[in-house]
This record gives structure tokens, sequence and C-alpha cells, in this order.
């Protein structure tokens, strides 16, 4: 697959972030803890960092579905429910009307 701006050719490698790095810009963002994060809640303002973060993990680091689920125990039992968060997050990104999470991803600084 061609990329816009990159010559034929040449390979193309994903630049591979500090999962502590992309966490604490995540924290910073909301003005949030990690062990609120953790905490084992359905608050919705909770579950949407929280999906926000799995998104960057995931696709920045590199880091399986079933790392990011162990790291964010107990509020997360399985990488279940990381797969959802991700998708989640991917769906509302590709969404064309404006949305709460694209307002996030866009404003984030990673």
């Amino acid at each position: 697959m061609a990329l816009p701006g990159i010559p034929r050719g040449v390979k193309f490698q994903p630049v591979v972030r500090n999962k502590d790095y992309v966490i604490r810009q995540v924290l910073n963002y909301f003005d949030i803890t990690l062990p609120e994060l953790k905490k084992k809640t359905r608050k919705r303002s909770i579950v949407q960092v929280r999906y926000i973060m799995f998104y960057y993990l995931y696709t920045l680091c590199n880091l399986s579905y079933n790392d990011i689920a162990q790291m964010f125990k107990p509020a997360v039992n399985d990488h279940t429910t990381v797969l959802h968060g991700v998708q989640l997050v991917r769906t509302q990104i590709y969404m064309k009307i404006e949305n709460e999470i694209q307002h996030h991803i866009k404003n984030i600084t990673i």
C-alpha cells in the first residue's frame, strides 16, 4: 500500500512510543490519576478515558490486549474489555459526525 508523500519502495515503520510516556500524556490531558483509572467504576468519564488509553497503548506501543488488561487490573477483567475499547474508539474516530472522542484524539499531544 502506497502512503501519500512516501516514495514507492520505501518501507514505512510506525513509531513505537514508550508506554510510560503515552500514559503520562493521556493522564495529563484529562487531569486524572492512574489509580482513578484502575478503580472498578462504570462512570462514563472514566470509562472513556480508559478506552482512549487502551487505543493509544495498542496502536502506538504495540502492546497486546492481554498486556493492557493486566496493566488496568482490577478495573479490567480480561482482554475482551480492551478489545471492545479499542474497536469503539476506532469507529468513533472514523465517523463522519464530529464527536467527543474525535475531539480528544485530535487534542492529545503524543
